[in-house]
């Protein structure tokens, strides 16, 4: 019952995270119909954006389910020790094999050197938000995630506000405030994680042995969370 109740938050939350990443996307939209940036631009930063974050969803999707298991078990156990080495375990091998697999991916995309290296950066920047999601709702923080979010979409489009007044390069511009964004979502998680985890020299691999015994919930995971978001694509 714990587990299912854990998953079901997690789903509900990626839900108000796909509205929410939604608005982000309309409001940086809106601004570039503001300042007059060109249909082309526009299309391509909502392509990188949205392929970057489907990307890194699809990554962390395989380790969610398994680290939700492992983060049940470690609470009931008592042994909260565990979990923050857990994280940046998983954060390590994530944010490693990521960036040689996207990294292939924008070297045959088309995106500019710059342009490559500012998805890169926001995707590792996701990889650590979407875990951080699963250790959340592991003490159903609900609020603090979708208030984390909510801080990231401001800070996003205040600053891509100010990358348009400044006249940048408004597709490097506005890629790089939206990474600001996120990057101020993932400062406040991990805070929201360390205020409720106690930090420890416990060892960083031990999820993975949940990961070996959860193969089905991994590939669920997996299988699961890109398929909610494959409408992005058409659009």
């Amino acid at each position: 019952y714990e587990i299912t109740t854990r998953l079901v938050g997690l789903g509900d939350v990626y839900k108000r995270q796909m509205l929410l990443g939604v608005l982000l996307q309309v409001g940086i939209l809106v601004l570039c119909g503001l300042w007059g940036v060109g249909r082309a631009n526009q299309d391509l930063l909502v392509c990188m954006v949205t392929y970057t974050l489907l990307a890194s969803l699809t990554l962390t999707s395989f380790f969610s389910m398994p680290v939700t298991r492992f983060l049940a078990d470690m609470l009931f156990a008592e042994r909260e020790d565990e979990i923050l080495p857990s994280f940046w375990g998983s954060n390590a091998i994530m944010l490693v094999a990521g960036t040689v697999l996207y990294g292939v991916f924008l070297l045959f995309s088309g995106a500019t050197l710059l342009q490559g290296l500012l998805c890169l950066w926001l995707f590792n920047i996701m990889i650590v938000n979407w875990n951080g999601m699963s250790y959340l709702t592991a003490i159903k923080d609900y609020r603090g995630i979708l208030c984390s979010f909510a801080v990231a979409i401001g800070v996003a489009c205040l600053c891509a506000l100010a990358a348009l007044a400044l006249g940048l390069p408004p597709v490097e511009g506005l890629l790089t405030s939206i990474a600001l964004g996120y990057g101020v979502m993932l400062a406040w998680d991990v805070v929201l994680l360390y205020r409720y985890f106690p930090q420890s020299e416990r060892s960083p691999w031990l999820f993975l042995q949940w990961l070996d015994q959860f193969i089905p919930l991994a590939l669920t995971g997996l299988f699961t969370n890109p398929v909610s978001y494959t409408h992005l694509r058409a659009h």
